[in-house]
């Protein structure tokens, strides 16, 4: 029976050439979408999960209260680390990192300009999966003079010599030796390094202090042990902190929690954060897109399906005045929608090879496609059951209710019910469409925002040049010669990047500042020419100036520092910074120095030129 099933339905594809290349292809290009688009979701649900403790490893998030409003860092004081991981037995190990932005390697007298580096404590290569291809994970980061490289950076360097063994040297300052290469790490990774420096190496260059738990510029990750409860870690992390930094700063406003690592890709929209996360709401607008998509292509199959059903009702008469019953029926006509969606489904992976690398380009991913993969299999048998059942279900019914004897007499008409319903599917995949095309609108117009949006500073004819080695010690030469081109207005230097400020602190202190107040606050060190580079505009005081000595000790706030603060008339008043005491000579209007998902930080701008020199051409 299953054979003439398949015959009948092979009959009836090529009997009926463009009926059937309207319904299937309707379906590919459907399916098609939804496939795209799923694989852009699974991409995004599968970052952080290749990682072997991945289930155990969870990174510390800080929040703080203040006036009603709460704000969450993903950095944490330096002591912290050590301190959880001697007081609470569940924590298996304990890591911090201090991101690198950019930093010059040099080998064989070659520099080079790099990114994306960071120091870290040697447990991170036993918390987090790194693939050795040289040396050994259990001793590479113990030396606080050694170097560990990403097999993209190796081959840059070294070609296809061994690695381990040669000596780099770091910002002309350090020689450091290579004591292991390991895979690049994959893109479904929040944490991405070229390279790993020990963190005894950025502590024998920095001053951070053992006790100092007021500056905010370490991400901290735990790993906890089999079976230990995530809460109860979580409750005890955190009672502990907020006991330690009390004792510190005599502030309770500051809480603290652990994040899973799978979470951080798309739960995290916090100040300080490592730029390139993702939005679990995407994934459901996304998804759902992905259903609309699919349930326009098949109510289109049922729409044509049953509107052809006059061609066929003297066929299904036949078969019932021979003996076919209402399932067999039914049975044959689901037999025939599945047999459409597994050829559309199989069209609809050649279309998705063919768009594959232009899609990758669009969505700047590395997305594959393998159809021997086992779960690229299942999916596309599941979503040719789904489109399969859904499409062909209605219509199975519709034909196999056909009453015979009216068929062959001629006097069959479809019935008021079945009318109805085709105008209702009518109805809802135009509504589907509509949905599709306003979503479409609405993010023209987010993106068209995004493109025309304010920052709070001119950012245009700036050019960034990161300083390092030698260029990072004699910065005032460095601008003093581009200074002498023609088209260079203005030169400055930042501790940090202005589209990312990443270092917090709650080591400030102020005049009329309560015993109980404290503040987390954005920290950037700059130089006198800062505000007229970037052409900041002051809503109070004035900018730092060359002409006034005692700018050295000055602090400029944002507006949005003034207002947690709860300063009125703050120009004039003290200000003190890691024990710096200066006044506060103005008032920044608010700028985006973070993502603009994030609502604006307080900030406090201070001279002590160090950093990216940021030169703009009038």
């Amino acid at each position: 029976m299953f054979r003439n099933y398949l015959k009948v339905a092979f009959r009836n594809l090529f009997n009926n050439k463009v009926y059937s290349l309207i319904n299937i292809g309707g379906l590919a290009i459907g399916i098609a979408t939804a496939l795209l688009i799923l694989l852009w979701v699974g991409d995004e649900l599968s970052y952080d999960r290749y990682h072997t403790n991945a289930h155990q490893l969870y990174r510390a998030i800080i929040k703080q209260n203040i006036a009603g409003k709460e704000a969450a860092y993903t950095t944490t004081p330096a002591p912290f680390a050590d301190f959880i991981g001697s007081e609470i037995p569940e924590i298996e190990n304990v890591t911090r990192y201090n991101l690198i932005d950019r930093s010059l390697i040099t080998y064989d007298d070659q520099p080079y300009q790099e990114q994306d580096g960071a120091y870290t404590d040697p447990a991170t290569l036993d918390m987090f999966s790194f693939h050795f291809l040289e040396g050994n994970p259990a001793t590479a980061l113990t030396d606080p003079k050694s170097i560990i490289l990403s097999q993209s950076l190796a081959r840059k360097y070294f070609g296809g010599e061994q690695a381990v063994g040669k000596t780099v040297r770091f910002d002309n300052t350090d020689e450091l030796k290579v004591t292991g290469v390991y895979e690049d790490m994959p893109e479904n990774s929040h944490l991405r390094f070229a390279y790993l420096l020990p963190f005894n190496l950025f502590l024998q260059h920095h001053n951070i202090g053992e006790d100092n738990w007021s500056d905010l510029n370490y991400y901290t990750y735990v790993q906890l042990k089999d079976k230990a409860s995530s809460q109860v870690v979580s409750d005890k992390v955190a009672g502990l902190f907020k006991k330690r930094f009390q004792e510190d700063s005599g502030y309770d406003g500051i809480f603290l929690y652990l994040q899973p690592l799978t979470d951080i890709h798309l739960y995290s929209n916090f100040d300080m954060d490592i730029s390139g996360n993702g939005d679990i709401q995407y994934i459901y607008i996304f998804s759902a897109i992905a259903l609309f998509m699919l349930l326009i292509a098949c109510i289109n199959f049922m729409n044509l399906a049953t509107a052809r059903s006059i061609k066929r009702s003297k066929e299904i008469g036949l078969r019932k005045t021979i003996g076919a019953v209402k399932s067999q029926l039914i049975g044959q006509f689901l037999g025939e929608a599945t047999l459409f969606a597994l050829i559309a489904v199989m069209l609809a992976a050649l279309l998705v090879e063919l768009v594959l690398p232009w899609y990758n380009d669009m969505a700047q991913k590395h997305i594959s496609f393998d159809l021997l993969d086992g779960q690229v299999i299942v999916t596309l048998l599941c979503i040719t059951l789904f489109t399969g059942l859904t499409s062909g279900l209605y219509p199975a019914l519709f034909l196999s209710s056909f009453q015979p004897v009216k068929v062959l007499k001629g006097t069959f008409k479809a019935g008021k019910n079945g009318t109805v319903l085709r105008k209702g599917l009518v109805v809802l995949q135009f509504a589907l469409s509509i949905i599709l095309i306003i979503g479409t609108l609405v993010i023209d117009d987010q993106l068209k925002f995004i493109s025309n949006k304010k920052l709070g500073y001119d950012k245009d004819n700036v050019i960034v040049v990161p300083m390092s080695g030698d260029l990072y010690k004699n910065t005032e030469a460095f601008k003093n010669s581009l200074l002498q081109q023609p088209g260079v207005q203005y030169i400055t230097s930042a501790s940090q990047n202005l589209t990312d400020v990443a270092s917090s602190t709650s080591g400030a202190d102020w005049q009329g500042k309560a015993a109980d107040q404290n503040l987390l606050i954005n920290q950037l060190s700059v130089d006198l020419d800062f505000i007229a580079t970037f052409k900041i505009k002051m809503a109070e005081g004035r900018a730092f100036s060359k002409e006034r000595g005692t700018d050295s000790t000055a602090f400029i706030l944002n507006e949005e520092a003034v207002q947690q603060m709860g300063l009125t008339d703050p120009v004039g008043k003290a200000f003190s910074l890691h024990g710096v005491k200066g006044t506060i000579i103005g008032i920044a209007q608010n700028f985006n120095f973070q993502s603009v998902h994030q609502p604006i930080a307080p900030l406090v701008l201070f001279v002590s030129p160090i950093g990216a020199a940021i030169c703009t051409s009038g």
